[in-house]
This record gives C-alpha cells, structure tokens and sequence, in this order.
C-alpha cells in the first residue's frame, strides 16, 4: 500500500467502525487532506478500492441500513 491508503486504513480502524461511525468520501478526503481527483472523491474511491482488490483490505460501504428480520 501506499502511504495515502496507509493512512486511509488507520483512518477507518480509529474512526469508522461500524455501521453508526461509518464515513463518506468526502470525510475521509478532508479529514486526511487527499486530492478530490473529481466531484466524486474519484482518487479516494481509485485508492480504497485498489487497497480492497490488491491488499485484501476489510472495508465496507452501505448506503442505507438493512433491516434483518
């Protein structure tokens, strides 16, 4: 990984457990001060994903919660 998305993962671990701590691209872009790449948070999302597919990094999104029952 490289040191952007090290320090994404540390991000998360420390304040994005869970379902009620989760984080937008947004957040995670100003809170780290990383490039937008785009009106989309383009470069975050390019970096979670590579950090999901090539380094197996456990991380997850949901844009509503499921009701299970």
């Amino acid at each position: 990984m490289n040191n952007e998305q090290i320090a994404i993962l540390e991000y998360l671990n420390a304040n994005a457990l869970g379902y009620d701590n989760r984080r937008s691209s947004t957040q995670i872009r100003e809170e780290l001060n990383l490039e937008s790449g785009g009106v989309t948070n383009e470069h975050v999302r390019d970096l979670i994903r590579g950090m999901i597919l090539n380094h197996n990094a456990c991380i997850g999104s949901l844009m509503w919660q499921m009701d299970i029952g």
